[in-house]
């Protein structure tokens, strides 16, 4: 498990990948990715140029810095400069494939010094890309769209952008009119595809992704692959879950909480069915206020928005993630009639079997990885979902801030949670933070296990 709820790499459906390659800074996420014999780059040029996320460390004030030297004027693009930039994108991805294959030589032959350089000269090929060519693509590409929607290296840049906002409806419109024009795209497939299973058409996701695999080299093994093989078990899952959901709607009887963030108002419709203890715990902590000023300290896009943690209200951005309510509560994942995870599922926070405790995170689309797994003894307990502004629950961002919370209705009994000793030990309450709190506070204690998304 990886702290602060990252997914592992190696995990369905890998967000955090398409986040570290749809970045303004292509040199540092690319070499995460161990350079894959430098062809990541090709995905990174190609159509990954979303602008870099605040992290975790962002969501609080930071010290005051000396301001930076005025930067040397930069050249004004206008529209007619977009052919030649589109003409200079593609010789770097030429550039780019030559050094690929010098790399995977170099590999044959073992030879690391010219591995070393080729590396040293595939970080000053990106940086010069990123200066010279991404910059102005990016600042062109919606003038170029709005005007030719169709116009397929603007729109690959577009998309991404929208993708990474979560904005799936609007990526499906935008590349099936890019499609439907007669143009081809490899990696807008790829998009489509994914966009598709977000918004839970998994039999369109996997006609979409099947298509897209043997067309997209550079996409699809990121973002479609862990989607295509999903699609199969999660038109199972949705048929179930939409039968669920018909009788949850006749009954109308499960509790409901607003919760008033900076975004906007989210409602969420709480599982008392099948998670009881998850859904007493959460509402008794509402009830008692102790969501009210919380932020949202980690979001992923394409992934999930995770908040609850108390330690948010403090001035030290490094134990986010670590906070709880001085217990915890068991995991209900494990029962046969679980729920699982689909786009604005609510679900539980926790760093290990029968560690949740106040976190909970809203996911942006159905995260299979997530899922509960009775034979293994892993997953997440689904205790809600998102029934009005959904809009809002995906346009959350790490810094954004929980005003109130209250619960709209709820059964006619007492909620009082089952509840177990913390095995981290008691957290003391953290101090509330100040209009204009430091960067980090003396005598922080020893960090513990944050809550964590993926097991």
């Amino acid at each position: 498990m990886l702290s602060h709820w990252m997914p592992h790499p190696g995990s369905l459906p890998q967000p955090s990948s398409l986040n570290r390659l749809a970045t303004s800074r292509p040199t540092v996420q690319v070499v995460r990715l161990g350079l894959r014999g430098l062809g990541a780059l090709a995905l990174a040029l190609q159509c990954a140029f979303a602008p870099c996320l605040v992290t975790a460390q962002e969501a609080k004030p930071k010290a005051k810095t000396p301001p930076a030297k005025a930067a040397p004027a930069q050249k004004k693009y206008t529209v007619a400069d977009w052919p030649d930039l589109v003409a200079r994108k593609q010789e770097f991805l030429q550039r780019t494939e030559k050094l690929k294959a010098q790399f995977e030589a170099a590999e044959k032959e073992n030879d690391i010094p010219a591995r070393q350089q080729l590396i040293q000269q595939f970080r000053a090929l990106q940086q010069e890309f990123g200066s010279q060519v991404q910059a102005p693509l990016l600042e062109l590409a919606p003038r170029v769209y709005a005007t030719d929607p169709t116009d397929v290296d603007a729109a690959e840049i577009v998309i991404t952008v929208a993708f990474q906002e979560n904005r799936y409806p609007q990526v499906i419109e935008m590349v099936n009119k890019v499609l439907d024009s007669g143009h081809k795209s490899a990696p807008l497939l790829t998009f489509l595809g994914a966009s598709q299973f977000a918004t839970h058409d998994f039999v369109a996701a996997q006609k979409t992704l099947t298509a897209a695999k043997g067309a997209d080299l550079n996409v699809f093994p990121v973002i479609g692959e862990p989607f295509l093989k999903a699609c199969n078990d999660y038109q199972e899952f949705w048929a179930a879950e939409q039968e669920i959901r018909a009788a949850e709607q006749q009954a109308d009887d499960l509790p409901r909480v607003l919760l008033k963030t900076t975004k906007g108002e989210i409602t969420l419709e709480l599982f008392e069915n099948e998670a009881p203890n998850t859904v007493a715990n959460f509402i008794s902590l509402v009830e008692a206020k102790k969501y009210d000023g919380l932020l949202f300290h980690r979001v992923i896009p394409n992934f999930m928005a995770q908040g609850g943690d108390p330690n948010t209200l403090d001035a030290d951005p490094q134990n986010d993630g670590q906070g709880g309510p001085g217990y915890v509560i068991p995991c209900e994942c494990y029962a046969k009639n679980a729920r699982r995870h689909f786009r604005g599922s609510l679900s539980m926070a926790h760093a290990g079997k029968d560690t949740g405790g106040s976190q909970f995170f809203l996911t942006h689309l159905p995260t299979p990885h997530l899922n509960p797994n009775p034979d293994e003894k892993r997953g997440h307990t689904v205790f809600g979902r998102v029934i009005k502004g959904l809009e809002n629950a995906l346009a959350l961002r790490v810094g954004d801030k929980i005003e109130v919370a209250k619960v709209l209705r709820k059964r006619d009994h007492a909620y009082e949670p089952k509840t177990l000793p913390d095995p981290r030990g008691r957290r003391p309450a953290p101090a509330k933070r100040s209009d204009s709190p430091p960067s980090g506070s003396p005598g922080t204690p020893p960090r513990k296990p944050a809550a964590k998304t993926d097991n």
